[in-house]
């Protein structure tokens, strides 16, 4: 679940102790409000990971997946790489490529 821009400032941090945090590939969206690099942006995105909560994550730029593992070891965090979720055989609730797209590399 992501509502908002997926950081610190994202709706869902209301939720405390989810059952695992998932952080999609970065990109340079919301430079306004993140910052112009990767690594900013990385930084602001893996605000959402919980103390002593799971985390998962895509393959991505290794500037961002540096970021988001350090971010994690500050939330005593052990953060899993895996393969980004096929949806192409799941109906998603917005009939676009947004969601398509932030499932993707």
């Amino acid at each position: 679940m992501e509502v908002g821009i997926g950081s610190q400032y994202d709706f869902t941090n209301a939720v405390r102790k989810p059952v695992v945090c998932g952080v999609a590939s970065q990109d340079t969206d919301h430079q306004f409000i993140l910052g112009s690099t990767i690594e900013s942006i990385a930084w602001h995105k893996s605000d959402i990971i919980k103390n002593d909560v799971p985390a998962v994550t895509v393959p991505q730029d290794d500037a961002a997946i540096e970021t988001v593992r350090l971010r994690a070891v500050e939330r005593n965090v052990l953060v899993s790489v895996t393969e980004p979720l096929s949806v192409r055989k799941y109906r998603l609730g917005i009939p676009t490529n947004v969601m398509f797209n932030s499932t993707q590399d």
